[in-house]
């Protein structure tokens, strides 16, 4: 699918320095109005079946001086997929990311294991592990894309083979506009919307 928002909705504020945003944006001197990112998401969240909005960095990473990532998914009321790398020590990176989500009544609904380049030995069962640590939450696990992965034909190509996973993760039973067609003709309804993401 083709987004059509523009860059400034998709990422609301920008900052030069790659730090946590409290302290990137003080070293330009200026503060982050989190209602404004706020109102923006909630907004965006009316024009879509599905609204992915990134976080920035893990969720105790604080966006301004009282208020985490946590604090500001909890303030959006958003339900939360939990993405970390699947190497060693993931599973207690996953465990302490939603205990700290749930402490602020954030829902955690699934959790995605993205393959890093070279697997080590507990990637293989990293998935399985945390299915049986956190009882009731998806578990996913996405392949390493290679060293090529923001190439727009990888991406394409990569979209293709995910499919089915990518739906899982978004909730929803379409991915690309040809599988909407397909819905239409089989006589089930079809969304009007696109999925969209913003950072």
């Amino acid at each position: 699918f083709r987004s059509e928002l523009l860059d400034d909705e998709v990422n609301p504020v920008w900052l030069r320095a790659p730090l946590a945003p409290r302290f990137a944006a003080r070293r330009q001197g200026r503060s982050v109005e989190l209602g404004a990112v706020r109102r923006r998401v909630q907004a965006l969240a009316q024009r879509c079946d599905v609204l992915l909005v990134e976080g920035a960095g893990g969720v105790l990473v604080p966006l301004t001086p009282r208020q985490t990532v946590a604090e500001f998914i909890a303030g959006v009321g958003a339900e939360t997929v939990v993405v970390a790398t699947n190497r060693i020590g993931v599973i207690n990176q996953v465990g302490l990311t939603v205990e700290a989500l749930r402490g602020r009544g954030v829902r955690v609904r699934k959790v995605v294991l993205m393959d890093p380049a070279a697997l080590d030995p507990s990637s293989s069962g990293n998935g399985g592990y945390v299915r049986e640590t956190l009882v009731g939450i998806e578990v996913f696990r996405i392949r390493n894309l290679g060293m090529r992965a923001s190439q727009i034909g990888v991406v394409e190509r990569a979209a293709k083979k995910l499919k089915k996973v990518l739906a899982g993760i978004c909730g929803v039973d379409i991915v690309c506009p040809r599988s909407l067609e397909r819905s239409a003709k089989a006589g089930r309804p079809s969304a009007d919307k696109k999925t969209k993401k913003s950072r």
